[in-house]
């Protein structure tokens, strides 16, 4: 069973724990429409106009297997999530956000959640050097751009 080093995921959470009016269990209930069947969505699917109010609170990462390491890719902040992690550009996670434990713990989540097709939901406090700690709940739900595999993960987060 995978140990996280970072501090950054040990406090995974059920969505039950989860207040009905935050923006992740709202979410939650929207990915859960999109889905069907399956154990993801498909982009294609998502609609932003069917969730404005939620729309501050995602940002969109693409796994990136193209290289020679796996990679993510922050492609879309939205204005709550860079008022919160003070995020000011997009960029990917092992050359612009990450290193060390960080990093290592983030790629194997998202390969493992991705293999698996599994939702996680954490309560977590922002783990970005020179930045106050807020703690916030951030719920990673995946996305699928071709039906087959999980190539994308949402992600909502909202302070506690």
């Amino acid at each position: 069973m995978w140990q996280p080093k970072s501090k950054s995921f040990n406090n995974p959470l059920q969505i039950e724990e989860v207040a009905p009016d935050h923006p992740v269990r709202r979410f939650y209930t929207y990915w859960q429409a999109l889905c069907g069947h399956q154990k993801f969505a498909r982009k294609a699917d998502f609609n932003p106009a069917e969730i404005p109010e939620l729309l501050a609170n995602i940002a969109i990462t693409k796994l990136d297997y193209s290289g020679p390491e796996f990679d993510i890719s922050l492609t879309l902040v939205g204005e709550r999530i860079k008022d919160i992690l003070l995020i000011k550009k997009l960029g990917t996670y092992r050359r612009d956000f990450f290193s060390g434990d960080e990093l290592r713990d983030r790629l194997y989540l998202y390969d493992h959640m991705a293999q698996e097709q599994q939702v996680k939901i954490f309560r977590m406090k922002a783990p970005f050097s020179g930045r106050d700690f807020i703690e916030y709940i951030v719920g990673l739900f995946p996305f699928s751009s071709d039906g087959q595999r999980v190539t994308h993960f949402f992600l909502v987060i909202e302070s506690i």
